[in-house]
């Protein structure tokens, strides 16, 4: 056997040794990890988006103040 198949067959085994209730619970895990990480990106955009914001009202006004 080559190595590829070596792994193939593996993975499978190891896919077989998994119960309904192992894979509907790894299911979930990741559906949380993804909802928090996708939580804390939103965060983060809104935080950058309103700090672009601050800063190119802060420019303005440096423009405004100067002239």
């Amino acid at each position: 056997m080559t190595v590829e198949q070596d792994v193939v067959n593996y993975d499978i085994s190891a896919l077989n040794s998994y119960t309904f209730a192992d894979l509907s619970e790894i299911k979930r895990n990741l559906e949380t990890t993804l909802t928090d990480l996708f939580g804390k990106l939103d965060q983060v955009s809104s935080s950058t988006r309103a700090k672009s914001k601050s800063d190119k009202t802060k420019t303005n006004n440096s423009i405004k103040a100067w002239r």
